[in-house]
């Protein structure tokens, strides 16, 4: 089962975390799709928003917050952006 699913319908981008036996906590290489998801989005013109879902009933659990964990800020990926100016 694939724990991150991606697919896009009428320009718009559809992110759903497949994990609902684990409330959706996003995993390291659940970290990395996004990443990717969110480069490619970058390059793709037709796209004009992402939608990020869970699957199941339950929420994602909220990340530990001790400077060891995996989760702590100075481990946090770097996410692209865009100039909001020359994105349309």
């Amino acid at each position: 089962m694939d724990e991150l699913l991606y697919e896009t319908r009428d320009g718009i981008g559809f992110v759903t975390l497949n994990r609902p036996q684990a409330r959706n906590a996003l995993t390291f290489p659940m970290y990395e799709k996004l990443r990717q998801i969110a480069l490619s989005a970058g390059d793709d013109r037709t796209l004009r928003a992402i939608v990020i879902t869970g699957a199941g009933e339950k929420a994602s659990p909220p990340a530990p917050t001790s400077p060891s964990s995996p989760n702590s800020a100075r481990r946090r990926m770097r996410w692209p952006m865009r100039n909001a100016s020359t994105a349309c």
